[in-house]
């Protein structure tokens, strides 16, 4: 049923199109083909501007909790981390990177790995920041 719905909507789609695009007596005149395509531009453009603009929600979004939460728990972590590492290796740091414009691209295929392992599309073009906890011990 769901397929007979589809092919029936298909089959309309393409009939209108054909309709447009002949030049036979049935078919709408020229300003009213170009009324048509400007009205779907129009909405198309429309439609591009409010993706952009949920896009931009979420991605401030993201920020704010990468700024506010994830960064502030991280360094949280190194620092205790420190602290108790030092008891036994004096030698120890644990210590917090980030991404930025210069280093953002860093880390792309662990990243990539990451997202396909757990079912996520990675989309690294309209945002991307990481974060990294590096544990170092320089004990002689």
């Amino acid at each position: 049923m769901w397929a007979d719905l589809q092919r029936q909507a298909i089959q309309s789609a393409l009939s209108l199109a054909e309709s447009i695009l002949t030049d036979n007596a049935e078919a709408p005149s020229r300003q009213l083909r170009e009324k048509l395509f400007d009205a779907i531009s129009v909405r198309a453009k429309e439609r591009k501007q409010q993706i952009l603009e949920k896009q931009n929600v979420v991605i401030t979004y993201g920020d704010r909790m990468f700024d506010e939460v994830i960064v502030p728990e991280i360094q949280g972590m190194a620092s205790v981390l420190t602290t108790v590492m030092r008891e036994s290796d004096p030698h120890f740091s644990a210590q917090v990177e980030m991404s930025d414009e210069d280093t953002k691209h860093w880390f792309k295929i662990q990243i990539v790995e990451l997202a396909d392992k757990y079912g996520y599309f990675c989309d690294l073009q309209s945002y991307h920041r990481w974060i990294r906890l590096k544990m170092l011990s320089q004990a002689s």
